[in-house]
Formats: C-alpha cells, sequence, structure tokens
C-alpha cells in the first residue's frame, strides 16, 4: 500500500523543511483518475529531481558568490532561475504515488536515490543558511554605519536653551 504524505505550502518549504520526510507526495484527487506511478517512473521522477536540486545547489553557490562580492545585480538577475527551479522541483514532485509497495530491488535504488535526494537537500540548506547569514552580516554593518550618521543628525541647541532647526549635517544624495 502506498503511503501518502500532505503537499508542501510552497516550493521552498518542500526541500528546505521536509528532506527527511517520505517523498510520497498525492497530486489532487489523483484516486478518482487511478494515476499511480510504477517503480521505474518513481526512480525516474527522483532522478530528475536530483538533478533539479543539483542544478539548485549550484544556483545557490553562485548567489553566495554575488552576496560576497556585493553584486546586487547579479543576484536579482539570478533569483527568476532559482524559483523556476523551485517551481520545476514542485511540479515533479507533484502525483508521486505507487499503486504498491516496491519489490526488494527496486526498493533498494528508490532508498538510494531518496538518501542522494536528502543530502543534497542538505547541501541546498546549507548554502540557504550561509547565504541568509551573509545577508545578515551585511545589514547590520550597514546598520552600524547609518547610526552612527543618524546620531550626529539629532537636534542641536541654541545658546538659550531651545532646538535649533539647523540640521547639524546635511545628506548629499548626488541628485
Amino acid at each position: 500500500m502506498a503511503r501518502k504524505s500532505m503537499q508542501p505550502d510552497s516550493c521552498l518549504v518542500i526541500g528546505f523543511q521536509r528532506a527527511n520526510e517520505s517523498l510520497v507526495w498525492n497530486r489532487e484527487n489523483n484516486e478518482s483518475r487511478g494515476e499511480y506511478m510504477t517503480c521505474t517512473d518513481m526512480m525516474a521522477a527522483l532522478g530528475k529531481e536530483k538533478e533539479l536540486i543539483a542544478a539548485l545547489n549550484v544556483c545557490l553557490e553562485e548567489e553566495l558568490g554575488y552576496i560576497s562580492a556585493q553584486d546586487l545585480v547579479g543576484l536579482e538577475e539570478s533569483l527568476p532561475h532559482k524559483q523556476k527551479l523551485l517551481l520545476e522541483i514542485a511540479k515533479n514532485r507533484q502525483g508521486i504515488d505507487m499503486e504498491r509497495d516496491p519489490d526488494q530491488e527496486h526498493a533498494q535504488t528508490i532508498g538510494i536515490l531518496q538518501q542522494e535526494l536528502i543530502e543534497l537537500w542538505k547541501k541546498a540548506n546549507n548554502f540557504n543558511e550561509l547565504s541568509k547569514t551573509l545577508v545578515s552580516s551585511r545589514l547590520n554593518d550597514i546598520e552600524r554605519q547609518i547610526a552612527i550618521f543618524l546620531a550626529g543628525l539629532k537636534g542641536t541647541y541654541t545658546r538659550q536653551g531651545k532646538t535649533s532647526g539647523v540640521p547639524a549635517r546635511m545628506i548629499k544624495t548626488g541628485v
């Protein structure tokens, strides 16, 4: 009997939070249509997902390079490709449901593929966490630099003890 699990809410949840769960998802209403995968179909779907996750890892690694080089244009241009990969992974996972448990030979192969997928998702998760750390660090640096500047913008006082209407510093934007 095939195992069933809930479909993920979004593409990002698919791998990053559910990598260690079973890779068996239902397509909506597939019981009524009678669409089930064979063992070879399941192995092909898992193989395709493996390729997609490997491509996602390459994309995430490139994004790390963009972040560390502070190349915002390159980072922005890479985001649609990453989103496309995540959507393809989600689409590939739809309808993965087997009509019966696989035989011993196929079960071993499917298990190996699932373990490889778990490792690839862990790698993707590590890349994602590293990029979050780099971005957070950069934002904290910017915040510290701005805080020093904004501290000097506090209202100054005149000799009479009233606040001065003249800002302590002028901001030149170059526009």
